[in-house]
């Protein structure tokens, strides 16, 4: 996405990763603007959690692309 000229703004519990991630995809493509959001998925609950966290930091944005690459596992047998 950087490459094709769009900003990028991540959402993660590591902001040391996101900050070198972002470092490095700031150098590989001057010009891209990164943001960063510290969130963990797995303690919010509701819509308004999400809201709180995250809406508060995106509303002052265009968004053009989610990819999102959330999720839970719970332990068992796949077929149960």
């Amino acid at each position: 996405m950087a490459k094709a000229g769009f900003n990028i703004c991540m959402v993660a519990r590591n902001d040391l990763k996101m900050n070198l991630k972002l470092a490095e995809i700031e150098k590989k493509y001057p010009g891209v603007k990164t943001m960063y959001i510290v969130a963990d998925f797995s303690k919010m609950t509701t819509i308004n959690d999400y809201e709180l966290l995250i809406g508060e930091h995106l509303k002052t944005i265009d968004i053009a692309a989610l990819f999102c690459n959330v999720g839970a596992i719970a332990g068992g047998l796949f077929i149960d």
